[in-house]
């Protein structure tokens, strides 16, 4: 009688698990894209355009470490664009993560 009893539950354990199982992977697959970042090439007046995407709606703070500066950016559908920025390595914070911009720094200088 109780080996009954246990091959029932373990047959809906079983079931249970093979069932539930094809959710858990798409939710883990579902997960927030990954924040990128990239520098155009060295534009003619030796400035670089800073862009992103797969930010979070909001602000991001965008840091040129070569230069020690940086602006806060309003985030609009999960991207941005800084133009005619100074040459250098850039980074950019949300949300306690970081992401270090693509091509960075372009290293090309007009004239030279």
């Amino acid at each position: 009688m109780y080996r009954r009893t246990r091959i029932a539950v373990l047959t809906a354990l079983v079931a249970s698990a093979t069932a539930l199982g094809p959710v858990a992977l798409t939710q883990s697959s579902a997960a927030a894209p990954t924040a990128t970042c990239s520098l155009s090439g060295l534009l003619p007046n030796g400035k670089v355009h800073v862009s992103g995407g797969g930010y979070e709606p909001g602000r991001v703070f965008v840091f040129n470490s070569t230069e020690l500066e940086g602006a806060s950016v309003e985030v609009m559908n999960g991207g941005f664009t800084l133009k005619d920025q100074t040459n250098g390595k850039y980074i950019i914070f949300q949300n306690n993560k970081q992401t270090e911009c693509l091509n960075s720094p372009a290293v090309e200088k007009p004239g030279n």
